[in-house]
């Protein structure tokens, strides 16, 4: 009997992008599940010309929506693909193999497969800096796997045997400089909130599942180093690590203006929101929780 896969996309307003992945995966897998969070574009007419499932759910965070997802589909599905709106597969017929493989069962004592992700960032592939590509688990059994639950950075964690293969997924976002702007200073916000949950010590969920990836490397070399350091300095060394260490300057211009940016001034608005949630913090008497609900408009 065939192993059946589901993919997963979370949307609000990816017309600009959802023709393009839902072309390649509609081909790949058994069902695909779009979980919107109030799209009022044309995502949802997209997505009902692929035959997608659709469930409108109000937006918390990824993790939230993501792990209701694989709740809502488990039962009736093998693995789970995950994919986001913007993103494609670079090689279809690699993944297709591996699709095809997973479909025949020969990867029965296997829980999760790792692939490789790298960014588009305003139309140029960035190669060096130490970051990409990374290795993310983006195919895993559904009963197997769930995504962390994290404001930031998360990422799907197993608890069995990984393998990885060699695909690459691109991340290639076609909606300019001024939405990359914003939306990482909804990331900032979010990390903010992650580090402070780090340095004050608050527990969280999925500690008995595992994630040695490289990402869950770089995760700990975070939470040990780089949350130890000065505010404000630390985004400083880190743009000197990847851009003259980590030869971020071989892309050229596109390559100094993504760690600049991503390194350097997306580190600095964290940073920023960390020192203004302990001003607050300080002033109501050391409530952290408060003060990231005042400053940052989270509930965590």
């Amino acid at each position: 009997m065939q192993e059946k896969i589901c993919a997963i996309i979370l949307t609000k307003n990816e017309d600009i992008h959802l023709n393009r992945i839902l072309k390649q995966i509609s081909k790949l897998t058994d069902h695909i599940l779009i979980v919107d969070s109030g799209s009022v574009d044309e995502t949802i007419t997209i997505a009902e010309k692929y035959n997608c499932e659709i469930i409108i759910k109000k937006w918390k965070n990824y993790a939230t929506q993501f792990n209701f997802a694989i709740e809502h589909v488990k039962s009736k599905y093998d693995w789970i693909l995950r994919i986001d709106a913007d993103e494609y597969f670079e090689d279809f017929y690699i993944i297709a193999k591996i699709i095809d493989i997973i479909r025949l069962g020969e990867y029965a004592k296997i829980n999760g497969v790792s692939l490789n992700r790298k960014i588009e960032f305003l139309g140029h592939s960035i190669n060096y800096g130490g970051i990409f590509p990374i290795q993310v688990i983006r195919l895993f059994r559904s009963n197997h796997g769930l995504c962390e639950n994290r404001w930031m950075d998360e990422h799907i964690i197993v608890d069995g045997k990984i393998i990885h293969e060699k695909v690459m997924i691109i991340d290639d976002n076609k909606r300019g400089f001024e939405f990359w702007l914003n939306k990482h200073i909804g990331y900032a916000k979010r990390e903010a909130v992650d580090m402070l949950f780090i340095e004050y010590g608050f527990t969280s969920e999925n500690k008995t599942l595992n994630n040695s990836l490289e990402a869950g490397k770089k995760r700990a070399l975070k939470e040990k180093y780089y949350s130890k350091l000065p505010l404000f300095i630390r985004p400083i060394l880190y743009f000197i690590y990847r851009y003259f260490v980590r030869l971020g300057f071989v892309d050229g211009r596109m390559g100094f203006l993504y760690h600049f940016f991503h390194a350097l001034w997306y580190r600095l608005v964290v940073d920023l929101f960390i020192y203004r949630v302990k001003l607050i913090s300080h002033k109501n008497g050391g409530n952290v929780r408060t003060a990231i609900r005042e400053v940052l408009h989270i509930d965590a």
